[in-house]
C-alpha cells in the first residue's frame, strides 16, 4: 500500500496523464528478464523498507492478482528473494525512459 498504491493505486491501473497503468504492458513486462528488473529498480521497489523477500512476495501478488498471470513453466516464473537481492541496488533514475524503451522492445517482439 504504502510503496505501490500512492501512484499506481490498489488495482494498477495507475493516473492517466502522470503514472502509467501496469494492467496495459505489465504482463508481457514481466515475460522479459528486463522487465523483471524494471519492477524490481524502479524507485517505489528498490527504496522500499520491504526485504528482498517480501518485495518479492509483493510481486507476486502484483504478478498473480492484478495482472492475474498463470505461473508455470511455461508462462511467467514468481519473483524470489535472491533475484531481487541480485538487481535491487542498480536503481532506475531515469523510469520514463526507461519504461518507454522497455514498452517499445516488448511491443515489436
Amino acid at each position: 500500500m504504502l510503496q505501490c498504491q500512492g501512484c499506481h493505486k490498489a488495482g494498477g491501473e495507475g493516473i492517466e496523464g502522470s503514472i502509467p497503468s501496469m494492467l496495459k504492458h505489465g504482463i508481457a513486462m514481466l515475460g522479459s528478464e528486463r522487465g523483471r528488473k524494471f519492477f524490481i529498480t524502479v524507485p517505489g521497489s528498490a527504496n522500499s523498507p520491504l526485504s528482498d523477500q517480501q518485495l518479492a512476495d509483493v510481486l507476486n501478488y502484483i504478478s498473480t492478482e492484478l495482472l492475474d498471470v498463470e505461473t508455470n513453466e511455461h508462462t511467467v516464473r514468481l519473483f524470489d528473494a535472491k533475484e531481487v537481492s541480485k538487481v535491487r541496488n542498480n536503481q532506475l533514475f531515469d523510469v520514463e525512459k526507461e519504461r518507454a524503451e522497455l514498452v517499445d522492445e516488448i511491443t515489436k517482439n
